[in-house]
Order: structure tokens, then C-alpha cells, then sequence
């Protein structure tokens, strides 16, 4: 089988009605080509000197290597929570999936530009410089 790699990005959302808009957002937007929701999943942090535990929806993100630093930094503008879980792991699938993720990935695109628009410039995530 021959392999391609895409970036799957990961959050969790306090509830049903947030993972539903973040994912919807996103698949729109054309920044993820789709968007998974684990519901009910539980969590237990260390959070404002305590630990906490709350019932959280996982949302899984299937995006080109391309456009994964504007995917990330849609998801952080766009949730709910103070300090978000944002997982962005580069994963082998297979060739024609991975195919598949990059024709459905880029914003504002229509079927006749897709493949006129140029991945927009890498976002340093993780620093607020």
C-alpha cells in the first residue's frame, strides 16, 4: 500500500453544541477536510491549583501538511476555553486518503481554483511574540 502523511489535529470542548460549531467551522471554512466528535470522553487536569474532571467532547481534525498551522490557529481563535488542548500530529495514511484530505483542504476555494490557492505562510503557534 503506498502511504502519503497528513496532520490530524486534536481538541477537546466542554459540550455537544461547541465541538459541533468548532467542527462545522472548520470542514466549512475548507481548513480541515473533516472532523470527528468523540463524545463523552473524561478528563481529569490539574487546573487553577486543583484537579479537575469534566465530561469533554475529543474533536479530531484531518488536514493537509499544508494547511495545518492555519487549521491550529482557526481552532485556537475560535474555542471556548482559556488554555485549549491543541494536538497537531503528523500521521501516514494511505495514499488515496491522504489525496483525498488535500483536495477537500483550502479556504475559500471553489472547484475551479482549488488548485490555484497557495497555502498561506507557516504561524508560529507557540509563541506570542
Amino acid at each position: 500500500m503506498k502511504r502519503a502523511e497528513i496532520v490530524q489535529i486534536t481538541t477537546t470542548c466542554g459540550d455537544a453544541g461547541q465541538a459541533d460549531r468548532l467542527v462545522k467551522q472548520m470542514v466549512e471554512e475548507r481548513l480541515a477536510a473533516c472532523g470527528q466528535i468523540d463524545a463523552g470522553v473524561q478528563s481529569r487536569y490539574h487546573w487553577q491549583g486543583r484537579i479537575a474532571e469534566d465530561t469533554e467532547w475529543r474533536c479530531t481534525f484531518k488536514t493537509s501538511i499544508a494547511w495545518a498551522d492555519a487549521c491550529a490557529a482557526a481552532i485556537l481563535k475560535a474555542h471556548p476555553y482559556d488554555t485549549p488542548e491543541l494536538i497537531l500530529a503528523t500521521v501516514t495514511a494511505s495514499e488515496a486518503y491522504a489525496a483525498w484530505v488535500v483536495a477537500n483542504v483550502q479556504p475559500a476555494a471553489t472547484a475551479a481554483s482549488v488548485s490555484e490557492t497557495p497555502p498561506p505562510p507557516a504561524v508560529d503557534l507557540f509563541n506570542d511574540t
